[in-house]
């Protein structure tokens, strides 16, 4: 009898560490499990950090590349994307095949050049000297004649093609004294400018193409206007 009790009560041991066995076991289960989820999300979520930052950057890639090809564009349709004007690259191309110049006609090659632009820029802000340069070209282009040029070459200097008729000097003058004359209207408020002006000899263009020298004429006529005093206009 007492031995039957002694193995009841060792059964009942035996089962009560089986299912605290079986019950710790399930906990730890459940645990891993849930570490595992865990694991999981936090894989997910590194893996969708990276592909957020690999499409940043594949947008500003792309954002960087259309840019540089507008910009390229820009450039060969012959167009200023700040004054509007035409380019330096439509001013040889017109040199060659003439549109809005006369290839037969003779022209003086005029370089105008802002006074002081950087002054401009140090006390007003790139902004308005931007704002400068489009109303700059806005006035002297009012100021032009049929089957005549005007480009911005490049930062504040531009190149005119005018005919080289007896009044053609004067002509430049007027446009010198029109700008000294009317100050420009920015988002500063009216900004005093004025500009000086070098001239070359006169010939077609497509002398002015085949020969360089016609550009550093005006090139060094405009840097004696600026070394005598600026806001005049020099002739070779």
């Amino acid at each position: 009898m007492l031995s039957k009790l002694h193995d009841l009560t060792h059964a009942q041991e035996t089962l009560d560490l089986l299912l605290q066995r079986d019950k710790l076991s399930r906990n730890n289960h459940e645990k891993s499990l849930a570490l595992t989820k865990k694991q999981r999300y936090l894989a997910y979520a590194s893996w969708f950090g990276v592909v957020a930052i690999l499409l940043m950057v594949f947008m500003s890639i792309r954002t960087y590349l259309i840019k540089c090809e507008n910009k390229i564009l820009v450039t060969h349709s012959g167009v200023d994307q700040l004054t509007g004007l035409f380019n330096r690259h439509h001013y040889y191309l017109q040199l060659s095949k003439g549109k809005e110049i006369s290839l037969h006609d003779e022209y003086y090659l005029a370089l105008l050049d802002v006074d002081y632009f950087k002054s401009i820029n140090d006390t007003y802000g790139h902004m308005v000297g931007d704002e400068v340069l489009i109303r700059l070209a806005e006035a002297v282009k009012l100021k032009l004649h049929t089957k005549e040029l005007f480009v911005r070459w490049g930062g504040e200097e531009f190149l005119l093609l005018i005919k080289a008729d007896k009044n053609a000097i004067q002509r430049l003058d007027n446009i010198r004294e029109t700008i000294a004359n009317s100050p420009l209207q920015t988002s500063h408020g009216l900004v005093k400018v004025t500009i000086s002006i070098g001239v070359s000899r006169k010939a077609e263009p497509g002398q002015f193409l085949a020969d360089e020298s016609y550009f550093f004429e005006a090139d060094q006529s405009l840097y004696r206007a600026k070394n005598s005093g600026r806001n005049r206009v020099v002739a070779s």
